[in-house]
């Protein structure tokens, strides 16, 4: 973890990831290990803390829960040379040949690779919380279909928009 008095103004990174997610962690890895200097910044916000088990990532056949796996992800990207942040990105602007980001403090990178993924809409239930964690409310057509094959499935959500999905 990168304090903010580490990262000193003027200094450049090669590309700065925004969200640390499956897909932020693992881009900020490859980055890494191509022996780029990263920084990695999160606001924690992550959907996949709210996965019980997911049996969709490679390698983990009797599944993993998302905050390990989220934990996992962290630490390889910390063995891979990437700074990790946890801050709020406000703005970017161009400076000159670089991108600048307001965070708690700025932040310099020739590259930003935006990873900061998508914000679900719960639907308004007072047990949505304890219905995912359950996993008897599913977010993500994508990663939780398959755990539900030959099951019984409703689809919650406006009709004009829900039926699509």
């Amino acid at each position: 973890m990168v304090s903010d008095d580490e990262i000193r103004p003027g200094e450049s990174y090669e590309c700065l990831v925004i969200g640390g997610g499956p897909a932020g962690l693992t881009a900020a890895t490859y980055l890494g290990r191509f022996r780029r200097r990263i920084v990695l910044v999160d606001a924690g916000q992550s959907r996949a803390k709210w996965i019980p088990v997911t049996h969709n990532c490679p390698g983990f056949p009797d599944g993993i829960a998302g905050v390990e796996l989220l934990d996992r992800l962290r630490q390889q990207a910390l063995l891979s040379g990437v700074d990790l942040v946890d801050d709020t990105i406000h703005d970017i602007k161009r400076g000159g040949t670089d991108f600048i980001a307001t965070a708690s403090v700025p932040i310099r990178a020739r590259a930003v690779l935006m990873a900061t993924g998508i914000v679900d809409t719960l639907p308004d239930t007072p047990d949505a919380a304890d219905m995912i964690k359950a996993g008897t409310l599913r977010l993500c057509p994508i990663c939780d279909a398959y755990e539900v094959i030959d099951g019984r499935v409703a689809v919650m959500g406006p009709a004009d928009h829900a039926m699509k999905k």
